[in-house]
Parts: C-alpha cells; sequence; structure tokens
C-alpha cells in the first residue's frame, strides 16, 4: 500500500477538529442548528488553512442521513462516501483548468439536476479567481438564484481578483493564517499518534517555517521524518529546510555589533563557498536582525517565544547591546539588498558591499547594475526636476 501523506492522513472529519478556523467553523455550525444555511459561500484566505476541508465539512453536515446537523454523525453511508470523496453529492471543480464560459455553461446544466445520494448538491470551485470574465458573467443569475438543492462554495487565495458583482451575491468567510502555538499543538498530536520523537523546539523550527499553514507544516513534518527517521532534532530541520542555524546567525549580528569588516566577509563567503542560496542569507540575517529589533524594543513577544529558550536569551542579550536606530538602520539595508538582488549578475559583491556598510555604519553606496540588468530593472516613476531656469508647461485640462 502507498503512503499517504500526513496533512491527507490527517485531515479534519468534524468541525472541532479545524484548529485555528474557530470564528469560521462557529459561525457555520451556527447557522446549520438555526437552518439559516446560505446557497452561495466565499471561503477566502491564505493556503492550507482550511479552506477546501471546510467545504468538504458544511457538505457533509447538509448531507448526513440523521439530517442537516452542526455535527454529522461519520458512520452513515453520505458522510463515508463525502470523506472518501467518492459521492456524487458533492463535485469539486479546478477553477483553474475549469476556468472558460463553457466549463461554466456545462456546471450550469448540470446543476438542474438532483443530486442522486444525498439531500443537496454542493458545488466546490477551488481557486474560483482563475475563471474568466465571461465565465463569471455566465455564472452570476445561476450564483444568484440557485436550485433549493444547490449550494455553491467557492475557495480562492485572491479574493479582490473577483468582480463586485460575484462577491455581493456570496456570503464572505475569511480564513486567518494559523498562529505557531496552535501549529506546535497539532504537529506534537500528530506526532505522539505516528509514534515519532520530535524534540520541542524542532517542532517550534517546523510551526514557524510554515508561515501560518497547517497543511504546510505536516508536508514539512513529512519531510522531515524521510530524511532523519523517527527521532527529530532541530539540527534536521535547518538540514532540510536549508536555513541557518542559530549560531550562524548569532555570529552575523555579533560581527555587525563589533563592527569588524573582516568577520562580515568571511561570514559571507563561508556561506556562499558552501554553496548557499545569496537570497536565503540576505532573508535569514533580515530575519534574525527583526527578532533582535522586537527583543530591544519589548515587543511582539510572541515571536520571541516560538524560539527555543536558550536561543532567545542569546537573541535578547544581543538585541541589548544594539542601539533600536542601529538595528532599523541595519534591517532597512538588508531589505534594500533583498530588493537589488534580483537585477545584479554578481550577488556575492552586493552582499558583500551591503555588509561593509552596515558594519562600518557607512552611507548606502549604490552598486552599480550591469547593462542587461539595467535594461530589465523597472524605470523610476518620479519626474525628474525642472532647472531653475526652465519654464514648466501647466497641467493639460
Amino acid at each position: 500500500m502507498s503512503h499517504v501523506s500526513l496533512f491527507r492522513q490527517y485531515r479534519p472529519q468534524r468541525f472541532d477538529q479545524v484548529y485555528g478556523q474557530e470564528h469560521i467553523t462557529r459561525t457555520l455550525q451556527n447557522a446549520l442548528a438555526a437552518g439559516r444555511v446560505g446557497q452561495a459561500y466565499l471561503f477566502t484566505g491564505p493556503r492550507g488553512v482550511g479552506k477546501t476541508t471546510v467545504a468538504r465539512l458544511l457538505a457533509k453536515a447538509l448531507n448526513c442521513e440523521q439530517g442537516m446537523t452542526a455535527g454529522p454523525c461519520d458512520e452513515c453511508e453520505s458522510c463515508r462516501r463525502i470523506a472518501a470523496g467518492s459521492s456524487m453529492a458533492v463535485r469539486e471543480i479546478d477553477a483553474a483548468s475549469h476556468r472558460s464560459i463553457d466549463d461554466i455553461r456545462l456546471l450550469r446544466e448540470d446543476v438542474q439536476f438532483v443530486p442522486s445520494d444525498g439531500r443537496m448538491k454542493v458545488y466546490i470551485l477551488d481557486e474560483a479567481h482563475q475563471i474568466t470574465s465571461h465565465g463569471f458573467e455566465a455564472f452570476l443569475k445561476t450564483l444568484e438564484e440557485p436550485p433549493a438543492h444547490a449550494m455553491f462554495i467557492m475557495a480562492t487565495t485572491e479574493a479582490h481578483k473577483l468582480p463586485l458583482t460575484i462577491l455581493s451575491r456570496c456570503q464572505r468567510l475569511d480564513f486567518r493564517r494559523v498562529g505557531v502555538p496552535t501549529i506546535v499543538a497539532r504537529l506534537e498530536e500528530v506526532v505522539t499518534e505516528e509514534g515519532f520523537d520530535a524534540d520541542a523546539a524542532a517542532l517550534r523550527v517546523v510551526a514557524r517555517a510554515a508561515d501560518g499553514s497547517l497543511r504546510d507544516a505536516l508536508s514539512l513534518l513529512d519531510q522531515i521524518v524521510a530524511y532523519a527517521g523517527e527521532r527529530i532534532t532541530v539540527e534536521h530541520v535547518e538540514q532540510v529546510l536549508g536555513t541557518l542555524d542559530a549560531d550562524t546567525r548569532l555570529a552575523l549580528g555579533q560581527a555587525l555589533l563589533d563592527s569588524d569588516a573582516a568577520a562580515v566577509l568571511e561570514w559571507l563567503n563561508e556561506l556562499l563557498d558552501a554553496g548557499r542560496d545569496p537570497q536565503l542569507i540576505v532573508d535569514q540575517a533580515q530575519q534574525h536582525c527583526r527578532l533582535l529589533l522586537l527583543a530591544r524594543l519589548n515587543a511582539a513577544p510572541e515571536a520571541l517565544e516560538a524560539l527555543p529558550p536558550d536561543v532567545r536569551a542569546r537573541v535578547e542579550a544581543q538585541a541589548e547591546a544594539f542601539a533600536p536606530e542601529r538595528l532599523m538602520a541595519i534591517t532597512e539595508g538588508l531589505a534594500s539588498a533583498d530588493r537589488d538582488l534580483r537585477w545584479h549578475s554578481q550577488p556575492r559583491i552586493l552582499l558583500e558591499v551591503t555588509l561593509l556598510e552596515l558594519a562600518l555604519e557607512l552611507p548606502r553606496a549604490s552598486v552599480p547594475l550591469t547593462p542587461a540588468a539595467a535594461a530589465a530593472a523597472p524605470a523610476a516613476t518620479e519626474r525628474p526636476r525642472p532647472r531653475s531656469d526652465e519654464v514648466v508647461p501647466p497641467p493639460p485640462r
């Protein structure tokens, strides 16, 4: 039997198993209990936070043989078929590949038929923002006045791309990024269930790397287990993610604090010679300087709480040695290098100059672009200032 990925294996089957979206599940459960479920919903939010999963749970609650309920039984034939993805009452449509007006016309024809094995026919349109403008126009009437046996749930990460005429016909539910403590709690449950031995610090690193996506966190855990086996440490996680370890990040902070030009160049060249990606180096340096700034200002304690206790103590000690203005200047300098990096054919030179400027507190210099990069870079939008003796014509009326 082929391996089933962890995020599929641990997909929620009840509303109370959905993590980090209590405002969504409570709204839907109350609507089900009161019999006030809408016929068109828009689920929007970041990737991997449960939009499609909640849509399936809603379809299960509507079609449970025990009756429309906020807590489907998970035992009847309808619930089992929906959970297995074989129910004819639930149609999941990839709107990225079924986006044309012809696809929408086929959907309009199909929606007229009552479901053969359920109470409600539920259409889940994933990546709904990919539907063409003509497709949306053909969909308006059906979305506004669907048959009594039909419901539409559109899921998207980019709700701003949907026409206002579509948005006004849907009940919109905004999914949020899942917090690091919530992701860690779920990872601990999965690790215990699977019999893995994982350090708490390692799970925190995975949770931070997932960037609010519980699905990404479980996928990363699956990948790390494949690499490290059933014993997972912080070192294993950092090797899989390709991130810099705490000692390396703190070494950069110390070199900048000491204004040691030789040390920052040695730090950079060791990483580049080891095959590290320049973009990753800049990203990790920015994240470390952000943590230093937050620790120095006693702001956003949740960002520091996600760190292992010993690393947090070292970050806080290093932050106290910096002036807040210096940390802000370093952060801005790294952000500027991040913007410039894509246009330069010599990233090593750009990063060397940037780190030297930040270590020695020199004014920001401009590393010349190559001719090809200069042509590719976006043109400045500001108009040049006129000379003092130049007559500026009035704007046209």
